[in-house]
């Protein structure tokens, strides 16, 4: 009835459990085992009951979400992070029931993830987010932040949605207040945890999922653009970053593919109405260009072309620091003046100490005249723009409808007095 409806839901030892109505924030409920819908008990009672009870404590706010852990079911609250379990490792029943306090972080209302045995959720404060994980050490759980290398991707924001992606490369997606597309490639049993920031060309990001497609879970969006000078919101997926032949490579926002007769005219383009477009024409890139009337007309025929709002890519380096002599790492200007950077089957991009003063790679060299530069998998040099600072960053730029994936970047540094 009105009020009384669960907030979280979930399946833990066999029983079916509901905690944090309107009416009775702090209470759970569960089936008798083996059931999904019987809420029965028995006087005297029967270890195969229904239970109910209350989180009582001076620090429980309402529930707000169920875990079902492998041996406890976790509880977490507005205020406090608590653990449901059986004592001495048995079944969960009225008279085994123990309920213990593990972190008071306090969780947001937008659902936590399992990432293997760790527990990943928005807090409830701050727009920060929690890892939390049992550790033997302490004999519970601890929490850890995992966004403190990346402040300012959350001081300011809140968390609106989040989800996980296991595959091909497990990545949490998060939306945050102000529209933007955060990603965290996670693997935690191999101490990676990095976070990268999405942009789109005029649009905020609303919402996200993934769902299983193709040996893959894609990730979807909800996209609120301002086009031709109206407010629409589009559903966008993440394309693939694998392909076989250059021409297929999709590095393009609420883009579309074109696959036909050779043409220099592509039509279907109404929902980039007035929109400046990237284009990849059978593996080369084309000028961008304004859609107008729904569709494009190129410089010259192609069989196959990538078309949408374009991409700028930045990568920008940590400060130098230099092993064994931290004055020349710190309190020191320095120079870079060249750099070694080994990429994966990616086309061209350009670098220097900041975003305008950017050296363009040379990428063509022994290709069929009229044909696009082959992609590289190579160790590029460059001499970049010479220019001392107090920090020594380089920052790598792709702005092509071109994949860039780089391994290792290697710089001449230069100290000054």
């Amino acid at each position: 009835s009105a009020n009384n409806y669960p907030s979280s839901v979930c399946y833990y030892q066999q029983r079916r459990f509901f905690a944090g109505t309107n009416n009775q924030p702090q209470n759970i409920w569960s089936t008798q085992s083996s059931s999904d819908y019987n809420i029965a008990y028995s006087i005297p009672s029967q270890s195969s009951d229904a239970l109910r009870f209350k989180i009582a404590a001076q620090k429980a706010n309402a529930i707000r979400h169920l875990m079902p852990n492998q041996s406890d079911l976790l509880v977490l609250t507005a205020s406090t992070e608590w653990s449901v379990a059986a004592d001495s490792g048995s079944a969960l029943t009225a008279s085994t029931l123990n309920i213990k306090t593990q972190t008071q972080n306090g969780t947001s209302t937008v659902a936590p993830v399992f990432v293997n045995k760790y527990i990943l959720y928005p807090q409830a404060q701050g727009g920060h987010i929690g890892e939390m994980s049992y550790s033997w050490q302490s004999s519970g759980y601890v929490s850890n932040d995992l966004c403190l290398l990346a402040p300012h991707l959350f001081d300011t924001t809140t968390i609106s949605d989040f989800i996980l992606s296991r595959a091909p490369v497990p990545v949490i997606w998060v939306i945050n207040s102000a529209g933007a597309l955060l990603g965290l490639t996670y693997v935690p049993e191999q101490q990676v945890s990095a976070w990268h920031k999405h942009d789109t060309t005029n649009g905020l990001f609303e919402s996200c999922v993934t769902t299983s497609e193709n040996n893959a879970d894609v990730l979807y969006v909800i996209v609120k653009r301002t086009i031709n000078g109206v407010t629409k919101r589009y559903i966008e997926m993440l394309h693939t970053q694998f392909f076989t032949d250059p021409e297929d490579a999709f590095f393009v926002d609420c883009g579309l593919t074109y696959s036909g007769v050779s043409t220099t005219t592509i039509s279907g383009l109404g929902h980039l109405e007035g929109q400046m477009v990237a284009i990849l024409g059978d593996g080369a890139v084309m000028p961008q260009q304004v859609v107008t009337g729904g569709a494009i007309t190129l410089p010259f025929a192609v069989a196959k072309a990538q078309i949408g709002l374009p991409i700028t890519a930045d990568l920008t380096t940590t400060p130098v620091a230099i092993t064994g002599d931290a004055t020349l790492g710190q309190s020191r200007i320095k120079n870079i003046n060249k750099i070694w950077v080994r990429v994966y089957n990616s086309g061209g991009f350009s670098a220097g100490p900041d975003t305008s003063h950017l050296t363009p790679v040379k990428t063509r060299h022994y290709e069929t005249p009229g044909t696009p530069p082959d992609l590289i998998t190579d160790e590029i040099p460059l001499f970049v723009t010479s220019q001392f600072n107090p920090s020594g960053r380089i920052t790598i730029r792709q702005s092509d409808p071109l994949p860039l994936t780089i391994v290792d970047i290697t710089t001449e540094v230069a100290v000054g007095g």
